[in-house]
C-alpha cells in the first residue's frame, strides 16, 4: 500500500497518523482562556477602581467553586443519571446568582436596610480582633443564642475571606445550597420509591428556595443545618451508621439561632421513630429500639429547655405558648404586607392556617411587584399539591412503612400552628422556606395505580453501613 492510499484509507489522520483534533475541544479551549483573560482583568480593573466588596468577591467565587467541585463531582457520582447532574449544577449556578440578586434587593432597593449590615459589620469587627490575636467572642448587647451568633459566624466567615458584604452574600448562599442538596438525599434514602426528579426541580428551582436562604441571615444558615438534620434522620430512620450524629449536629446549629424550630424538628423525629417498624434482624432490636427511643426523647428535653430559655417561658404550657404566639403575631402585623391573621386554635381552623403560611399572599392580595411574585409561586405551588391528589391519596400506607412522611407531617402541622399568628405576608414568605422542602416531600410521593400499595423498596439507595438502632 502506497504512502497515499494509506492516508486515503484512514480519513481523519494527519501524515503521522494523529487524529486530527476535535473542534468542540478546540473551542471550548478558546472560551476557557478567554473567560481567564476576562476574569483577569475584571479583577485588576476593580482592585484598581472598587473596594474590597466587590473585589473580594471575585476571589471568593472561585475559591466557592474549588472547594464545591470535590463535592459536587461525589453528589453526581452517587446519582447514576445524567438528568440530575443538569439540574443540580443549574442549579447550583442559580443559588449563586440568588445571592446575588438578595444583595442588590437588601442595598439597592431597601438602601442597605437589613440584618445584613449589622451582621456584616459585627462580623467585620469581630474578623479584626481575630487576625490580631485577640479572640474574643462579644457580640454586644445581643445573647449568644441568635443574633449574636450570626454575628460570631460572619466573623468567622470573614475571618477567612476578608470583610467583603458581597462574598458574605456568596459564602451564606452557598451555605444554604449545599442545605438544598442535603435533603435531597434524605428523601431519597427515607423514600426511595418517590418521585426523585420531581423533588429535585422542586428543590433547586422554586424562587423562595433560591432567594430567601441566600444572603448573609438566618434563613442560609437554619437551611443548612436543616439540610444535616434530614439527612441524619433519614439514616437514623433507615438504621444507617452516622445517622444521630447527623442529627445532633444539624439540631445543634438549629439550636444556635432559632431554638424554638428545632422544636418543631424534634417533635417530629420523635413521631417518625415511634412509627417505624421494628427490625427482626437480631434479638437485641427492641433492647437498640428502647435506647433510640431514650436517646430522642433526651436530646428533646434538652433542645425544650433552650427553646423555653430563649423564648422567655417558665414552661411550655399551653397557655403560655399562646400568649407568646399572640404577642409575636401582634409584632408582626406592621408594614405594607400586614393582613389580619386566623391563628390555629383547632382543627376547624387548621385548613385556613395551611392556606394562610404555606401559600398566601394570592395573587388577588398583591400590591406591589415583589408580593405579586411571591403570591404567583404560592398559588402555583397550591396547584401543585392539590393536582397531587393520585400521590396524596396513598400517603396512609406510607406513614407506618416510611417514617420519613411521619417525620414530616407533624412538623408542617406544628410549624403552620407556630407561625399562623404572624400577620405579615413578607415574613411569612421569609420563614416558609424552613418548611417547605418538607412539604415538597408530600407533593413528591409515588403515584399509587387504583388499589394498589406503591412497592416499597427494602434498602435506600445509597451505600452505607447498617446500624443496629
Amino acid at each position: 500500500m502506497t504512502s497515499s492510499s494509506f492516508l486515503a484509507a484512514r480519513p481523519g489522520r494527519g501524515i503521522i497518523g494523529a487524529r486530527r483534533p476535535d473542534p468542540r475541544v478546540a473551542t471550548a479551549s478558546a472560551l476557557g482562556v478567554l473567560a481567564v483573560a476576562v476574569y483577569v482583568g475584571a479583577l485588576s480593573w476593580s482592585m484598581e477602581h472598587r473596594t474590597y466588596d466587590v473585589w473580594g468577591a471575585l476571589i471568593s467565587v472561585p475559591l466557592l467553586v474549588l472547594v464545591s467541585w470535590p463535592m459536587l463531582a461525589a453528589a453526581i457520582r452517587r446519582e447514576d443519571d445524567p438528568f440530575f447532574t443538569r439540574i443540580f449544577m443549574f442549579g447550583f449556578a442559580l443559588k449563586l446568582v440568588g445571592g446575588l440578586v438578595r444583595y442588590l434587593v437588601a442595598f439597592g432597593a431597601y438602601s442597605g436596610v437589613a440584618d445584613a449590615r449589622g451582621y456584616s459589620n459585627s462580623g467585620a469587627h469581630i474578623a479584626r480582633l481575630w487576625w490580631h490575636g485577640t479572640f474574643s467572642f462579644d457580640t454586644g448587647k445581643f445573647p449568644v443564642i441568635g443574633t449574636g451568633f450570626m454575628r460570631l459566624l460572619t466573623g468567622a466567615v470573614y475571618a477567612v475571606s476578608g470583610p467583603s458584604i458581597i462574598s458574605g452574600y456568596i459564602v451564606f448562599s452557598w451555605l444554604g445550597l449545599w442545605g438544598l442538596y442535603l435533603t435531597y438525599p434524605a428523601f431519597r434514602i427515607g423514600l426511595p420509591e418517590g418521585d426523585h426528579r420531581r423533588y429535585a426541580k422542586l428543590l433547586f428551582l422554586l424562587p423562595s428556595l433560591l432567594f430567601w436562604p441566600s444572603g448573609i441571615g438566618k434563613e442560609s444558615w437554619i437551611m443548612f443545618c436543616l439540610g444535616v438534620t434530614a439527612l441524619g434522620t433519614a439514616r437514623l430512620f433507615t438504621r444507617v451508621r452516622g445517622g444521630f450524629l447527623l442529627l445532633a449536629a444539624g439540631l445543634t446549629g438549629i439550636c444556635m439561632v432559632r431554638p424554638h424550630v428545632a422544636l418543631l424538628v424534634i417533635a417530629g423525629v420523635f413521631t417518625g421513630y415511634l412509627a417505624r417498624p421494628g427490625s427482626r434482624r437480631s434479638p437485641l432490636s427492641p433492647v437498640w429500639r428502647t435506647f433510640g427511643v431514650i436517646s430522642i426523647a433526651a436530646v428533646a428535653i434538652i433542645v425544650m429547655r433552650r427553646a423555653t430559655s430563649f423564648l422567655g417561658l417558665n414552661s411550655l404550657s399551653s397557655s403560655a405558648v399562646t400568649n407568646t404566639l399572640a404577642t409575636a403575631g401582634r409584632n408582626s402585623t406592621e408594614g405594607g404586607s400586614a393582613f389580619t391573621p386566623t391563628p390555629v386554635h383547632s382543627i376547624a381552623s387548621l385548613p385556613k392556617g395551611l392556606l394562610t403560611v404555606l401559600f398566601r399572599p394570592f395573587p388577588w392580595e398583591a400590591h406591589n411587584a415583589a408580593t405579586f411574585v411571591t403570591a404567583l409561586e404560592g398559588f402555583l405551588l397550591l396547584v401543585l399539591v392539590l393536582t397531587s391528589w393520585g400521590r396524596l391519596k396513598g400517603i396512609a400506607r406510607l406513614l407506618r412503612r416510611r417514617p420519613y412522611v411521619t417525620f414530616c407531617i407533624p412538623y408542617i402541622l406544628l410549624f403552620v400552628y407556630a407561625f399562623s399568628t404572624f400577620g405579615n405576608f413578607g415574613i411569612l414568605a421569609r420563614e416558609r422556606v424552613q418548611v417547605l422542602p418538607f412539604v415538597l416531600v408530600l407533593a413528591s410521593l409515588p403515584r399509587a395505580a387504583r388499589g394498589v400499595t406503591p412497592a416499597l423498596r427494602q434498602e435506600p439507595p445509597l451505600n452505607a453501613t447498617r446500624s443496629p438502632a
